[in-house]
């Protein structure tokens, strides 16, 4: 009720007022109506209401507790992914699921009429915190973990409860919070846990509208705001935010983001990467100053996986014989085994591109998010100068590269499933179009082969975050021919606005060759892969990715074109590759007498500009016989002025660029 109803605008210091409002909130905490109304006249939720609603909601969605394993079986009725834990019953059963003895007391999910045992630890009395998997059969289940912090939920009509903060006065307010010995979420009322300002002289994760925030020390700064994630909780420890998003594709997930840097790692799937890419070839680990070979450099060994073989000579997927990969046996797979750690001896050979991103993501983690790391598994399928017919589902005779993508993905699948953990194939090194660089539809061809690969391994996974292809433009065209490489990235910008799943990384020709491109050294393999997880990186940061590339060519009078680049660049002759004429550009049409670049503009000085129909970008195109040794690549030295990382210290240790793309672009276009 509202006494005095004066009608005065919010803020109001007027004692009636004051007395108003300790009347309207009594009744909202205290009361047992399912609402009350302000004294405004807005009808608002009692607390009451909230615990009523939040009771319902978890008895019709969430994690629900049974006195013993008998009670939690002779329950049917549940949906698949419902949660359910049973506390105290010291026996054991057979699992219905997976056939394993596992203990009756445990962590349940619903699958089938049926009830998995996915772990012996619950959420209250799991130690280690940071890398408590969350059960997402609802996001109202994970309430039930004691929080070290405050839990911020983002109010919507989905029901979710609200535990949210308030800022008044420059301080944050926790409004709610949860009581870890009554069990029960409790309004603020000045008592333990509860009460008080939240402690600012620490950052502090919140969400608002969907977006991930964070209130540091230094103020309020975005954490994340990609279209495809809708934060719905967070909860920050020691400056690291664990959360809940939504993807596009109506999946819940947990993760951690690194409050410091915006970097978002999985806490409840397990990442799959896989690359198609060249080959160490044997006698390239470490014979040479272009060889470098990872040895046992992971600080967090048991998180970074690969497919394993009762041979043990498995190179992360792809079988080796004294260095050289050969095709892998569908039936070979026998389970997973430690990267590196678990190759024999005389099947090591010269990193390739696959494991250097997988350090390179597993090293950004920890660094951003308190030493937590990401489980992951890696491996290289196939042989990277397969022509794309032999890639499809259907191949010709003797090629398995579908097939042994298809072997990997289910045997990692089903060796996770053994412990309870779910992943996600996320990520694609493609280091392919070598053997089609004449084909013009490779781009669209590609493509295809992506969204195949979609059709085909979403259900194994059971994934909604895409696939996301990662392709390189190879740089060893033959015969002139370079349509291919041009079609790869035409095809990344016609669906840079789509479904996000398919990127173009820009030429190869930055990484060191061996004794031509073809057959890059190891080194070269460790830069492709970290420069494929940088760019990964950004896209998951910002929601995409463009390559450095020409957007349009005009003339300016009659010995000068005007090129606008995709972003700010300059011409870099100290960089990753040796000079060369005119930066790498030539006119069709016409000669070049000098390129100079400044912000995002190219300019072009010509003999005859009337005279010039495209302008061509690193496309210069060596012989189709003979030596195809380094300084006969196509290549500009034109490259992006921002840098997207560092190399690491194997890989020169300075910072990384995207290089120009190799293209032609009509003059008037």
């Amino acid at each position: 009720m509202t006494t005095f109803n004066t009608g005065n605008p919010v803020p109001s210091t007027a004692v009636k007022d004051l007395y108003d409002n300790a009347e309207n909130l009594d009744a909202g905490i205290n009361g047992a109506s399912a609402t009350w109304q302000d004294r405004r006249g807005v009808q608002r939720r009692s607390w009451a209401g909230l615990e009523s609603e939040y009771d319902q909601f978890i008895a019709n969605n969430g994690l629900k507790r049974y006195q013993t394993w008998s009670a939690l079986q002779a329950d049917t009725t549940r949906h698949d992914g419902f949660a359910a834990d049973v506390i105290g019953d010291a026996g054991t059963h057979v699992d219905p699921i997976t056939g394993a003895t596992v203990s009756n007391s445990g962590q349940y999910r619903a699958s089938g009429g049926r009830w998995q045992w996915m772990r012996a630890d619950t959420l209250e009395t799991k130690a280690d915190k940071v890398q408590t998997k969350l059960d997402l059969a609802s996001e109202a289940a994970s309430i039930k973990q004691p929080f070290d912090g405050f839990a911020l939920y983002d109010v919507g009509p989905d029901g979710v409860i609200p535990l949210l903060l308030t800022r008044y006065g420059g301080a944050l307010y926790p409004l709610v919070w949860y009581d870890v010995a009554a069990q029960r979420v409790m309004p603020t009322d000045g008592g333990s846990g509860g009460g008080g300002v939240a402690d600012t002289g620490r950052s502090l994760g919140y969400v608002l509208d969907g977006a991930l925030r964070a209130a540091t020390p230094a103020g309020d700064r975005l954490l994340d705001d990609v279209s495809a994630r809708r934060w719905v909780q967070v909860q920050t420890t020691n400056d690291v935010a664990r959360g809940v998003f939504r993807d596009g594709g109506g999946g819940t997930h947990a993760a951690v983001v690194g409050i410091g840097s915006g970097e978002v790692f999985p806490l409840d799937r397990v990442a799959i990467m896989a690359d198609n890419g060249q080959s160490n070839a044997p006698g390239q680990a470490g014979t040479s100053s272009r060889s470098v070979v990872y040895g046992e450099f992971y600080p967090y060994p048991d998180r970074v996986l690969m497919p394993a073989t009762a041979a043990n000579n498995v190179w992360m997927g792809t079988p080796t014989q004294g260095g050289a990969s050969t095709e892998l046996l569908a039936s070979s797979i026998t389970g997973l085994a430690r990267l590196r750690g678990s190759i024999a001896p005389t099947n090591q050979h010269g990193t390739i591109g696959v494991e250097a991103a997988a350090r390179r993501w597993s090293t950004r983690a920890a660094a951003s998010c308190a030493g937590y790391v990401p489980k992951m598994v890696v491996f290289s399928v196939g042989e990277g100068g397969q022509a794309i017919a032999n890639m499809v589902k259907s191949p010709p005779a003797g090629f398995f590269n579908f097939a042994n993508l298809r072997t990997a993905l289910q045997r990692t699948v089903d060796g996770l499933a053994l412990t309870g953990e779910r992943a996600d194939f996320s990520r694609l090194n493609w280091q392919m179009s070598e053997t089609d660089s004449g084909d013009s539809a490779l781009g669209q061809k590609t493509y295809d082969l992506l969204k195949s690969y979609q059709t085909e391994f979403y259900p194994i996974t059971g994934q909604t975050v895409p696939l996301r292809m990662m392709a390189s433009q190879m740089s060893s065209f033959r015969g002139g021919g370079n349509q291919a490489v041009r079609s790869i990235l035409a095809k990344a910008l016609e669906v840079y606005a789509q479904w996000g799943d398919f990127f173009c990384t820009g030429p190869t020709y930055p990484y060191p060759f061996h004794t031509d491109y073809l057959h890059q050294s190891s080194l070269g393999h460790a830069m492709q892969g970290e420069f494929f997880e940088a760019a990964i990186s950004q896209v998951e940061k910002t929601g995409h990715w463009k390559p450095l590339h020409m957007v349009s060519a005009v003339r300016s009078g009659g010995t000068q074109i005007v090129v606008q680049l995709s972003e700010p660049a300059t011409i870099d002759v100290a960089w990753l590759v040796a000079a060369i004429e005119n930066a790498g550009i030539t006119v069709t049409g016409t000669t070049v007498s000098n390129v100079q670049v400044t912000g995002s503009q190219m300019t072009l000085t010509v003999a005859d500009a009337n005279a010039a129909t495209q302008v061509n970008a690193a496309l210069v195109t060596h012989p189709s016989t003979g030596d195809r040794a380094a300084e006969t690549i196509p290549r500009s030295t034109v490259r992006s002025t921002t840098s997207i990382g560092q190399w690491s210290p194997e890989c020169g240790g300075r910072q990384m660029y995207k290089p120009l793309c190799h293209q032609f672009i009509t003059i008037g276009a």
